[in-house]
């Protein structure tokens, strides 16, 4: 069965999209990909943006920041400009989904 799909965000290095029917979120980043429920979707770009914002003055071209994730041993590995590529991403695809969720009445 296929499911119609609502392109929240897309650049060169991922995208945001959600499925209209069960309204999953599929992130793309990279040649990493992950779903999240729209709650935790939430989370993960607060998540993320407090990343952002703590390594902000951090200028190098190093995969040197490292994002835990629930997984023991499993980080994420990002240099300052892919983690600002993904903090953009998350940013902008959440305005959009705020944005329809305000036009639709759903707010």
């Amino acid at each position: 069965m296929s499911h119609q799909h609502n392109v929240l965000h897309q650049c060169e290095n991922g995208y945001v999209i959600q499925c209209d029917s069960c309204k999953t979120l599929h992130i793309a980043f990279g040649n990493v990909s992950f779903d999240q429920t729209e709650g935790n979707f939430k989370s993960f770009v607060e998540y993320i943006e407090g990343y952002c914002w703590h390594y902000r003055s951090i200028n190098s071209p190093c995969r040197s920041i490292q994002v835990p994730t629930p997984y023991q041993g499993f980080r994420l590995l990002f240099s300052p400009e892919e983690l600002k590529a993904l903090n953009d991403l998350l940013q902008k695809a959440c305005l959009v989904m705020d944005a329809e969720k305000l036009v639709n009445g759903d707010f």
